[in-house]
């Protein structure tokens, strides 16, 4: 008589740890993943965030437009000033910067009159021009916008009773 074990392999046994080993690591891949993501997203938003608060500090606002910083401005300043001085000569009272699209742009009175649609041909939409007063009292007063190499551009005059000083550089909304 033999004995034999009634035990046989069991060979199914083997594959379901296998598979759930696998299943395991799967898993595991898959938070370390979400971990990353999360992270990277995370990440993201706080530079986004901090880039926003950096430079929402560092500009201010005026006819040029946003996002131009004190230094920046001081020197587009300065060179709305030169070239005021350098074309109309003495008679420049004040200067102002201004895009040269801001130029083509301005319009006044009742029909919305665009005194300078075509100034400047040549020159991109956001270089920088000068915009500068001459006249007196008794003249009265005519604002030109002005860029190397080309003629001063007359934008408006004005005189009478409210101007009996130079007004502030840059446009007058003329009703």
């Amino acid at each position: 008589m033999s004995i034999t074990s009634t035990h046989q392999p069991e060979v199914g046994v083997e594959w379901d740890r296998a598979e759930l080993l696998i299943k395991e690591a799967r898993e595991a891949s898959r938070r370390r993943r979400q971990g990353w993501s999360a992270f990277f997203i995370v990440g993201a938003v706080a530079a986004t965030l901090i880039t926003s608060i950096v430079v929402a500090g560092s500009k201010t606002s005026s006819q040029i437009g946003s996002g131009i910083n004190d230094a920046s401005r001081r020197t587009m300043a300065a060179t709305a000033r030169a070239l005021c001085h350098e074309l109309l000569g003495p008679q420049a009272l004040n200067s102002e910067p201004a895009k040269v699209s801001t130029v083509h742009q301005f319009g006044y009175g009742p029909a919305d009159f665009h005194p300078a649609p075509n100034a400047f041909p040549g020159l991109g939409a956001n270089q920088i021009v000068g915009l500068c007063w001459t006249g007196s009292p008794n003249t009265g007063y005519r604002l030109y916008a002005v860029a190397s190499h080309y003629r001063p551009v007359r934008i408006e005059g004005v005189m009478g009773v409210g101007f009996k000083s130079t007004p502030a550089p840059g446009f007058i909304d003329i009703p």
